[in-house]
């Protein structure tokens, strides 16, 4: 079962592009929406989810949606082994000096949970999503 998603850190690892985002102003409104598409993602909205930060992610829409159209055919694998959701909660927010930070939740479900982690950079204009992943190495949290 823990198996199931090593693929999913391919699927929705995307690393900072040469592309114009959005920023959010502060990291407490970042780590806000963030949270929300998570927790919409991991009920299974995952086109619905990635549309809220979107704007905020240093990565082509299209590359995004092509991702959740990827993440979607697991999804049922997924639901079927984890379970119905539960809840979620935020693990930890971890600055790396003044410029970056990694944000960790974990998404709760019947049977196990999935790590969802995301990388913030902030520019003079504000904060934009950099990286974005989610697995069930649960272990890792420690």
């Amino acid at each position: 079962m823990k198996k199931i998603i090593p693929a999913c850190i391919a699927v929705l690892c995307l690393f900072a592009a040469p592309l114009c985002a959005d920023e959010f102003p502060s990291l407490d409104e970042a780590q806000t929406l963030i949270s929300k598409a998570i927790d919409t993602f991991s009920a299974g909205k995952m086109q619905e989810g990635m549309d809220m930060v979107k704007p905020y992610w240093n990565e082509s829409p299209d590359k995004i949606d092509n991702l959740v159209v990827q993440a979607k055919s697991q999804w049922d694998m997924i639901s079927s082994n984890y379970g119905q959701k539960i809840g979620m909660e935020l693990i930890s927010a971890q600055p790396a000096g003044t410029s970056l930070t990694k944000m960790t939740w974990l998404a709760k479900y019947e049977k196990y949970g999935l790590r969802f982690t995301v990388m913030l950079y902030r520019n003079n204009q504000g904060w934009s999503i950099v990286n974005f992943t989610y697995d069930d190495q649960l272990s890792n949290l420690f």
